[in-house]
């Protein structure tokens, strides 16, 4: 399973929890903060992994200089995108498309007729 969260602050304690559970994070963060690619000792911007339009890129980082966490970075600024998409996962940069977070909003229309707009899943007993 893919578990995938939209901006806001990641602490590396969520991460590792995710991976526990056996899933796969897919977190997207801001471009705020620093990374360094292994190696590389050479803290640099996230804001300049993509730094224009039409860009991608991933790899195998250490991401936060304060909390840091080993992970891929699956990023891509498309043309007519504000800003670019920064993902964080465990997958391997091959394994794995920074696009995937562009399916997200399928699986929470789904989740949300599930629980509250038709089946009332919240209401019923069901624990699994």
């Amino acid at each position: 399973m893919i578990l995938t969260a939209d901006r806001g602050l990641y602490a590396d304690w969520l991460y590792q929890l995710i991976v526990e559970q056996g899933w796969h994070p897919f977190l997207r963060i801001n471009h705020q903060g620093t990374y360094r690619v292994p190696p590389d000792q050479t803290w640099l911007p996230l804001v300049d992994v993509v730094s224009t339009p039409g860009q991608s890129w991933s790899g195998r980082i250490v991401c936060f200089k304060t909390n840091p966490l080993k992970c891929t970075l699956l990023a891509r600024w498309d043309i007519g995108y504000k800003d670019p998409w920064l993902v964080l996962t465990d997958l391997e940069p091959m394994s794995a498309s920074v696009l995937w977070y562009g399916l997200r909003p399928s699986t929470e229309c789904v989740y949300r007729d599930v629980k509250s707009d038709g089946w009332q899943w919240h209401n019923t007993r069901l624990l699994d």
